[in-house]
């Protein structure tokens, strides 16, 4: 089957786990079979650090997938003054792109992944050609953007119109519902863990004072300042936190709060990272399925979060997390507390946690978006 995805980000320019959850669904769907064209209407980064950011439109082959990169100032936006940039006329610039992509890839189906970015401008290509279209909602393209009046009447129609819709979470699929009065067929498909996170020789949590943390992008929804307040006037446990990351979209200072604090690192030095902490702490407010969690569920660490997104999904409190049951300074700390004091709770968990990711292979997720392509394609 031809099909023609549509994304903001990809693991080719861009860190984080949006980028790579877009490479791994479309890589696994070209190893089944599919012929895959990627359209990234770059969203501006955040960039891998060797990424070769393009001019123009290019294109690229990789590993059986074929990337189309437009870029974040493309021709017909960057000749516009500055004030004239709106969102209007970026969607309109990724339409006009966007039909001269689908006339020279005969798509059978169109694909818009994080469908905030280019969901309007591929609902309208679809429609025009009789295309059917699938969106999949990855985090806060429904939990951020159906709350932005500019972006839910585009997010509403994109529903109206598309064939089915992939959601990481359950809440998210809520959260679409409450916002959408019409709904394609939905499906939940979480993340899947790449094969080397699985079956990488992690060296096991230390026998000593456990050392607590995270590795990512620390949005404010990522809940990192209540881990920040949590222990602010606990040096026992401050002292042992490492966050390995930058603070984005963020006011906060981060160096106000004496903790250790490493800038954002490359792949491979951010899963080394990883291995140094015992407990991966997640306290978001609100979230998709973050790689990075799944990543410290493969690990072997004692995983503490909040009940929201992919994390209520799949953890079970005090089998296979320890879930906060607020989302407090006070909760948190009592959570760190709680598994500060007890090695043999934090390798429960930790053992439970493996569980989980053992079960989120890569032929599952495969299998589940290949069925729901099949059918969202198949004559009505």
């Amino acid at each position: 089957m031809r099909i023609l995805v549509t994304t903001p980000e990809h693991a080719h320019l861009h860190r984080g786990g949006l980028a790579l959850s877009v490479a791994r669904i479309t890589d696994g769907l070209a190893r089944l079979g599919h012929d895959v064209t990627v359209v990234v209407f770059d969203g501006a980064g955040p960039y891998r650090e060797d990424a070769q950011v393009p001019a123009e439109r290019t294109t690229l082959d990789r590993a059986g997938v074929t990337l189309e990169l437009i870029p974040h100032a493309d021709i017909l936006t960057a000749a516009l003054p500055e004030e004239l940039r709106t969102t209007a006329r970026r969607l309109e610039s990724a339409y006009l792109r966007l039909t001269q992509l689908a006339d020279e890839h005969r798509p059978e189906i169109i694909v818009s992944l994080f469908p905030s970015a280019a969901g309007y401008p591929s609902a309208l290509v679809a429609s025009q050609r009789d295309v059917p279209l699938v969106l999949g909602f990855r985090g806060n393209d429904a939990g951020r953007n159906l709350h932005d009046a500019r972006w839910l009447p585009l997010l509403q129609h994109c529903l109206r119109v598309a064939r089915a819709a992939t959601f990481v979470a359950r809440d998210l699929e809520s959260l679409a519902r409450a916002a959408a009065p019409v709904m394609p067929p939905t499906a939940i498909i979480h993340n899947g863990v790449e094969p080397e996170i699985l079956q990488r020789r992690w060296r096991p949590p230390a026998a000593r004072a456990p050392l607590f943390g995270a590795v990512g992008f620390f949005q404010p929804k990522k809940g990192i300042e209540l881990l920040l307040r949590a222990v602010a006037d606990a040096p026992a446990l401050r002292d042992r936190v490492r966050l390995f990351g930058a603070f984005v979209r963020s006011c906060t200072d981060p160096g106000a709060h004496g903790v250790a604090i490493r800038g954002p690192l490359p792949r491979a030095e951010a899963l080394n990272a990883l291995e140094t902490l015992d407990v991966f702490v997640a306290p978001s407010l609100a979230d998709g399925c973050p790689n990075a969690v799944l990543e410290a569920a493969a690990a072997g660490r004692a995983i503490l979060c909040t009940r929201v997104g992919a994390m209520a999904d799949l953890f079970t409190h005090g089998e296979s997390a320890y879930v906060l049951p607020a989302w407090t300074p006070a909760a948190l700390r009592s959570g760190l507390e709680t598994l500060d004091a007890d090695a043999g709770l934090r390798q429960r968990l930790a053992a439970g946690a493996r569980r989980v990711a053992e079960s989120l292979t890569l032929e599952r997720e495969r299998t589940a978006w290949d069925r729901l392509l099949r059918q969202a394609a198949a004559p009505r």
